[in-house]
């Protein structure tokens, strides 16, 4: 049996709750807290401060960094750089909750009195910013792995990934034997849609997993891998194919709902957020699988606005809707169930479009671009009554309850869309489209009505 030296070989540092040692603590685990702040002292000298982690001269890790794994071997000095752009800032940090100890503001050596070596496992660390009686505390998680000599000796074999379509949007992920040497066995965690953001739990890299996406074609799937005795996570990233329908025949998906747009960020170029430049695709999946489609209508005064969703959210405490939103108002609706009207889209405005990205603990944050006609315009729109009805009223003078199908369909692009949540940024959407059918049902009063409380049509 070999000797697990307890020396650390690996930091993961990732914003999360701070949490105990518990070799079963996962990134998923982890709900980001990003920073906390106090009240008391003076607001106008808040302290920041980044952390830098380096191995002689080599940088290991920078805190503005995505998929913040930190690798320290056994034997080897490193140092945590800890400084703030405020001067007289006064650190602090905590291991595992205990009582916190002073860190020098600049260079502190691991291991040391402040900073001693957790044992292999999982662990939590808290840094603590002091200013003017401001505290801003920050938590991560903090992996330990085994001795140098086992932890780098795995070697991974990104052949063993392989991708294949299931249902559209929807794809089975192997791994295989994707790792050997270390101890093992081996576990794995997947980004699904190659956005750099980490979509599952680990489990055992033998298993299949299923998954849906909205980014499809050519992604960059990133597989992490954990040797679960030796506590080692690494990282392959490989290029597969999310084989999906092409634009002409997404448009002939009917009775099929579906949202689709080819995204590119225009300024700056946003290469360190691969979500902003991909192919979105939402369609609903058979019955067994939840709908990603959705829409609402309504409408005040003769006038209809029509909305549609194509999200996708995965099952992680701290992933987002990420997707298409689209609005589209200004619709003619005269429509009075069994009596007369109609429904004329010849004067509908796209009033806004929303384009929002997936967040998770690897540091990538959500980005969400958003506006209406001033960048974006309908290329085409139809929006069809069907299956008109109406039903008696109790209100005398309004004896007829309207109800009936609207099928919204449509095609858009975007330029310059700007980014709401980190300003001077802006994406292109070239290809839009959607089409998605929702059962309405007017308030008694003619045309003065909601939208009714049916849920979409799920086909």
């Amino acid at each position: 049996m070999r000797n697990l030296n307890l020396s650390m070989t690996v930091l993961l540092l990732i914003f999360g709750v701070a949490l105990g040692c518990n070799n079963d603590l996962d990134l998923d685990d982890i709900v980001a807290s990003r920073e906390a702040a106090s009240t008391l002292g003076n607001p106008a000298r808040q302290p920041s401060f980044n952390i830098e982690l380096t191995k002689g001269d080599t940088l290991v890790y920078r805190e503005a960094s995505a998929f913040g794994i930190l690798q320290m071997e056994s034997g080897s000095a490193y140092a945590l750089d800890v400084h703030s752009s405020v001067p007289g800032t006064i650190f602090r940090i905590s291991l595992d909750g205990a009582a916190a100890s002073p860190l020098e503001s600049g260079r502190n050596l691991i291991p040391s009195a402040a900073f001693p070596m957790p044992s292999i496992g999982n662990h939590s660390l808290r840094v603590d910013a002091e200013l003017d009686g401001v505290v801003v505390s920050r938590n991560y998680a903090l992996g330990i792995s085994c001795e140098a000599a086992i932890a780098n000796s795995i070697v991974l074999n990104p052949t063993a990934i392989a991708v294949s379509a299931i249902y559209p949007n929807v794809y089975q992920y192997t791994a295989g034997v994707i790792a050997t040497g270390g101890i093992g066995p081996f576990d794995c965690s997947w980004d699904f849609n190659g956005d750099g953001v980490r979509d599952s739990g680990f489990a055992s890299c033998a298993t299949p997993v299923r998954a849906y996406s909205n980014h499809v074609d050519s992604r960059k799937i990133k597989t992490f891998v954990r040797d679960t005795v030796c506590n080692k996570i690494l990282v392959v990233d490989v290029d597969r194919e999310l084989t999906a329908p092409p634009y002409a025949a997404v448009l002939g998906m009917k009775s099929n709902l579906y949202v689709t747009g080819t995204v590119s960020s225009s300024a700056p170029a946003l290469t360190q957020n691969p979500a902003v430049s991909l192919r979105h695709l939402s369609s609903n999946q058979p019955d067994i699988l939840p709908a990603r489609v959705t829409c609402n209508y309504s409408r005040v005064n003769g006038k209809g606005t029509f909305t549609v969703k194509g999200l996708n959210t995965y099952a992680l405490t701290s992933s987002k809707s990420h997707g298409f939103s689209i609005t589209v108002s200004n619709i003619d609706d005269t429509i009075i169930g069994g009596v007369g009207g109609s429904m004329n889209a010849a004067n509908a405005v796209l009033q806004q479009v929303q384009f929002s990205t997936d967040e998770s603990p690897d540091l990538l944050n959500r980005m969400v671009f958003q506006g209406g006609q001033t960048f974006c315009q309908l290329n085409s729109v139809n929006m069809e009554p069907k299956d008109i009805g109406g039903v008696p009223c109790m209100n005398p003078g309004t004896p007829i309850q309207s109800s009936y199908i609207v099928a919204g369909e449509g095609t858009f692009q975007c330029t310059g869309l700007p980014g709401t949540s980190a300003l001077g940024t802006s994406i292109n959407v070239t290809q839009g489209a959607f089409y998605c059918e929702y059962r309405f049902v007017d308030a008694c009063g003619g045309g003065g009505g909601g939208g009714g409380g049916v849920d979409p049509i799920k086909l």
